[in-house]
């Protein structure tokens, strides 16, 4: 069973964040986890908090529901996150729970899921994972950028490839996290970079304020282009 990290950061300090207010995240992030567990009650959770709240009012209830749920908070570099945005907060909070966590610590690979959403076909993804990494959506929707929302990855891949690619975000200059994981994987085939399930996320989004549904037209056309990607071989 393929662990899920839950990346939190309940008390935000990042620009170009619409939803601020820490107990509406912290209230999104329980909804959440509360819908994930009515199909993965068995995977491993980690929920790392860069903000350093520590769920200490919502650890019990969270334990009785999952059958193994880690907490770990720490402060991030918070000037940092000011200065560049959510991604470079997002990648110290990853570096943070593999370095930490002592779920992570037994398991050769990793999901991680922005707090506040989940995908409902969290199973299915991770059944049909193979290859370095399964990113959300095929680049070619956006050819300079990769959803980054939830993914599923080689513990030692994202340590080699993408453990301080964090470092190149710049928000307000337009340059997210999206993009400079697009710098890494763009080239290489889509077989072993590119999901080719379709996660179909719901929840709320902390950066445009807005709740996400799946849309079946959409999820479709995207499954028919990776999959024609993928059985071509062709390269991101």
């Amino acid at each position: 069973m393929t662990p899920l990290l839950i990346t939190s950061c309940v008390v935000s300090n990042a620009p170009l964040t619409v939803l601020s207010d820490s107990n509406a995240r912290l209230q999104s992030t329980m909804n959440a986890l509360l819908e994930l567990a009515k199909n993965c009650r068995e995977v491993p959770i980690v929920i790392c908090d860069g903000s350093g709240y520590e769920f200490t009012n919502e650890r019990k209830a969270l334990q009785n529901i999952f059958k193994e749920i880690e907490f770990l908070s720490f402060h991030n570099d918070s000037d940092s996150v000011k200065l560049y945005g959510k991604g470079y907060g997002e990648g110290q909070i990853v570096n943070f729970a593999l370095e930490h966590s002592r779920i992570l610590k037994k398991y050769d690979a990793f999901a991680k899921c922005t707090s506040k959403l989940w995908p409902s076909n969290y199973l299915e993804c991770i059944n049909a994972f193979s290859g370095h990494a399964a990113f959300l959506t095929a680049p070619f929707f956006s050819p300079d950028k990769v959803d980054t929302r939830f993914y599923i990855i080689k513990k030692q891949y994202y340590l080699d490839k993408f453990s301080n690619i964090h470092t190149k975000v710049d928000d307000l200059n337009g340059r997210h996290l999206e993009h400079v994981f697009f710098e890494v994987i763009d080239g290489l085939p889509y077989r072993d970079v590119i999901g080719r399930i379709i996660p179909e996320m719901y929840g709320h989004s902390g950066s445009v304020g807005i709740h996400f549904k799946p849309s079946k037209a959409k999820n479709f056309i995207k499954k028919m282009k990776v999959l024609f990607a993928t059985a071509l071989n062709l390269k991101v």
